[in-house]
């Protein structure tokens, strides 16, 4: 009777769709069974040696496929224009107080941390910021100048 007002209330698949066998007495309760469960095997000894020892990764850039492309760390590529990777650290400097010499009170600073970041880069295959070394020689004269005028201006009062 029970199983009949099931199937009435319910249709026709719905012990199949949730999971529900009419013929299990232990079902009588509306439990679902659960599904059954894969055997589990152990993890794979990924290190056959010594305990701790990893095993070898080769190379890529050793031969091969990507023998003619240089390491990542010795060309940083787009990443050396955003970041200062091998910049002087002048090169920095001068940049820095390029940006601020629009005060005027930093101009000389920048102009001359700009001259010693280009001698710097010069004398070195070390260093890279040549283009930040500039910066901070353009802006730190065009600043110097400035400063000049504004005390040449105010000592003429």
């Amino acid at each position: 009777m029970r199983k009949h007002r099931r199937h009435f209330l319910f249709g026709e698949g719905f012990g199949k769709v949730c999971g529900m066998n009419p013929n299990d007495p232990n079902q009588s309760q509306g439990q679902p069974t659960p599904p059954p469960r894969a055997p589990q095997s152990p993890p794979p000894n990924l290190y056959e040696g010594q305990y701790g020892q990893q095993p070898s990764v080769p190379n890529p850039y050793a031969s091969g496929q990507y023998a003619h492309q240089r390491p990542a760390e010795k060309d940083p590529g787009f990443l050396k224009y955003v970041v200062p990777l091998r910049a002087s650290p002048w090169a920095i400097i001068a940049s820095y107080l390029g940006l601020v010499s629009v005060l005027l009170v930093f101009a000389p600073f920048a102009l001359l941390t700009g001259i010693l970041a280009l001698n710097q880069i010069n004398n070195s295959d070390k260093y890279d910021g040549k283009g930040r070394a500039w910066f901070g020689v353009i802006m730190g004269a065009l600043g110097t100048i400035g400063l000049i005028v504004v005390i040449a201006m105010q000592a003429g009062r």
